[in-house]
């Protein structure tokens, strides 16, 4: 119980410091990217990858659900229904990011073209920073399952700690940019896709060193997979109409006034949210 307790104030203070270290950051990250990009670019950046940015968060509450099922069977002591679940869980994520990818390489790609207010001469930039932010969402999804597992063996240490090297190099990103001679719309978005990279590739290194549940293979449990649909289906729907919500009126907002605005929303909603 002593050991518990221990592991437990452990836990609540690293997420602290780490929540505490993000609002910091971002605070500090928002006006210096304002600055250096400007407001027509930082607007851009807004209403183009804000909907795969606030996806992010949707990684964090997809892991719940995951964590459920993987914290049963370690519950049971069931590893080898361990390593079912897990790939099956994979799997649905994987899927959905297939769904996702050919969704926006579509109707995404042809709204972003043909509908969006942005100047043409950033048009480029802006299909640029589209890409970018897709794979920075696509990477975050398939990593879901990880950050799962981590969360259901209780190493919040681990979580704590990736989260913290994410911030870092976030910030050495925003640093970085004030110096580098390119687009820096473009880079800005191609360094944070190679963060989310790294982030993953933490992840996936951790848990295939240290859980041996961590093994991926293509599986055919339709009872199990549908169970799992069933269960996160819910969260997933909860989730997704807050992000919609939220970028939606961004999308409005760009509609009607521009990418100006969409920066003035974009840097509140930096300091709100963070």
């Amino acid at each position: 119980m002593e050991n518990n307790s221990r592991v437990l104030a452990k836990n609540t203070l690293l997420l602290y410091f780490r929540q505490i270290l993000i609002m910091a950051v971002s605070l500090y990250t928002a006006r210096v990217v304002l600055a250096v990009l400007g407001a027509g670019d930082f607007g851009i950046y807004n209403v183009v990858a804000g909907v795969f940015t606030m996806f992010g968060f949707l990684g964090g509450a997809m892991a719940s659900s995951s964590q459920r099922y993987f914290s049963y069977d370690l519950g049971k002591k069931d590893l080898k229904h361990l390593e079912i679940t897990f790939s099956v869980t994979f799997q649905i994520y994987l899927l959905i990011a297939l769904v996702v990818l050919l969704f926006v390489e579509t109707a995404g790609l042809w709204f972003l073209n043909t509908k969006l207010v942005i100047p043409s001469n950033r048009l480029i930039a802006a299909n640029w920073i589209f890409q970018a932010a897709i794979i920075s969402f696509l990477l975050t999804l398939i990593t879901t399952p990880f950050m799962a597992i981590i969360i259901a063996h209780e190493n919040m240490t681990v979580y704590a700690y990736v989260s913290i090297v994410e911030v870092a190099l976030k910030l050495g990103i925003v640093v970085l940019l004030k110096y580098l001679p390119y687009d820096k719309l473009i880079v800005y978005g191609i360094l944070l896709s190679l963060v989310s990279f790294i982030n993953t590739a933490i992840y996936r290194f951790y848990c295939h060193k240290h859980y041996s549940e961590c093994k991926v293979r293509f599986i055919c449990d339709g009872k199990l997979f549908k169970e799992i649909i069933a269960y996160s289906g819910w969260n997933l729907f909860g989730n997704l109409a807050a992000i919609f919500k939220n970028q939606g009126i961004n999308i409005l907002l760009n509609l009607h006034f521009g990418a100006i605005v969409n920066a003035a929303r974009g840097l509140r909603g930096r300091l709100i949210l963070r």
